[in-house]
């Protein structure tokens, strides 16, 4: 049996899209081998946006001087009283093979699944082809909706999806693991992904 994640997921998928950056490709040769890279800038920010989110929520004492405050306590009441950082594992069988698909979800409040997101540019729809709810819903049998609270460097924005307007993740792990087969990586994923 061999781990499956949305990150995992994402990052072959922009390695092999049109738009992909310089470097990406390899990015995704780096996670398949389960390589610890430098966190970004970018998601320094994000992970730092995300704790004081989280700061508000629990109520603990937090400086409203802080960068991007009154958008984290907005979010805050939203996911406020869900249950944070809830670690998922499901194991599924997609054509005779075993996968256990692994996530972690910031906040799951009355059936519906949260993701804090940092970024410094946002068009609507930024979201719609992510692998991330997709792979939650499956995650989540009882998720029936799935809300991104985008933080842009000056407001809150939402992008939402609803499980039955969504693909099934299934689908795109069977891509991935035709890309690996066709492109030689099948060993690489088996020995970094395997199920201890």
């Amino acid at each position: 049996m061999y781990k499956i994640t949305h990150s995992l997921l994402a990052s072959w998928q922009y390695a092999t899209s049109e738009d992909a950056a310089e470097g990406a490709y390899d990015s995704f040769l780096s996670t398949l081998r389960g390589e610890r890279t430098e966190p970004t800038e970018a998601m320094l920010e994000g992970r730092r946006f995300e704790d004081l989110v989280n700061r508000i929520v629990a109520d603990t004492t937090v400086n409203e001087s802080e960068e991007g405050y009154l958008s984290a306590r907005e979010i805050a009441m939203t996911v406020y009283k869900g249950q944070p950082q809830v670690k998922i594992e499901k194991d599924i069988i997609l054509l005779g093979e075993e996968y256990r698909l692994v996530g972690v979800l910031d906040y799951l409040k009355a059936g519906t699944a949260y993701d804090i997101k940092r970024t410094s540019h946002y068009e609507y729809g930024k979201y719609q082809d992510s692998t991330q709810h997709p792979m939650y819903f499956r995650l989540v049998p009882n998720a029936t909706y799935f809300v991104y609270l985008i933080f842009d460097g000056s407001r809150v924005l939402t992008e939402d999806y609803w499980r039955d307007e969504t693909e099934p993740i299934d689908a795109t792990i069977l891509q991935f693991m035709d890309f690996l087969r066709a492109n030689g990586l099948m060993d690489v994923y088996q020995e970094h992904w395997s199920v201890a």
